[in-house]
């Protein structure tokens, strides 16, 4: 866990406690089951609607920022997840507290205000994002890593798994779009944490997720370049 940050990528040298080790997002053992989802948008209740399309697995965060109501799911294929620190959540966020700012006024005039529209957003990075307002942590993600065909081929081959650096610069992208700039900086000190201490450089992929999701001079961007 990081105690400072401070220089032009959001980060000075970090002072990390301990190492912390890969953890991918738990899921329930026997009574997991998957939820079908198309997107994730912000109700007038402060409620995240999870509907058809993607599948995830119901994690613990789910009770850490907020609580899981699956009765909707039998009525209308949707899943709600309730927002208990409203406060936090848009604190965190200059773009949920431009929407906050916005609900008040249109409630002012006694209409019903719009919802938050995150439908075109990868459920799993709102997931993750609230975890990090809930808990300041950031959640990371395995994938196998890369390997020849020859070496795939030798008898002692093991698969191995690497930290996923394209789920982080995603997950970069979501803070850039939503304005939050603590969970951005959280994120790249989180890459060079890995690069510094375990060698593990971001793809070529997670390179040009940076770049389509920032402007020109971004702190990331930087980054990249530096790496």
């Amino acid at each position: 866990m990081v105690k400072s940050c401070g220089n032009r990528y959001g980060c000075g040298v970090p002072e990390w406690k301990k190492l912390p080790q890969y953890r991918e997002q738990a899921t329930a053992s026997s009574k997991a089951k998957d939820v079908e989802m198309e997107g994730i948008e912000v109700g007038t209740e402060h409620k995240l609607v999870l509907r058809r399309g993607l599948r995830r697995k119901r994690s613990r965060a789910d009770s850490m920022f907020g609580s899981i109501d699956e009765s909707p799911v039998k009525r209308n294929a949707q899943t709600l997840i309730h927002i208990n620190r409203k406060k936090a959540l848009h604190s965190a966020s200059g773009f949920l507290l431009a929407a906050l700012v916005r609900d008040a006024v249109t409630d002012s005039n006694n209409a019903l205000p719009p919802p938050i529209d995150l439908t075109h957003e990868d459920p799993s990075l709102v997931k993750n994002y609230l975890e990090w307002v809930d808990t300041g942590k950031i959640a990371t993600q395995k994938r196998p890593r890369w390997a020849s065909v020859d070496e795939k081929r030798r008898p002692d081959y093991k698969e191995e798994t690497t930290l996923d650096t394209e789920h982080l610069a995603q997950c970069y992208g979501f803070g850039e779009r939503l304005k939050d700039v603590k969970y951005r900086n959280a994120i790249l000190c989180t890459m060079r944490l890995y690069v510094f201490t375990e060698r593990i450089f971001p793809s070529d992929r997670a390179v040009a997720i940076i770049y389509e999701n920032t402007t020109k001079g971004s702190s990331a961007r930087k980054l990249m370049v530096d790496f």
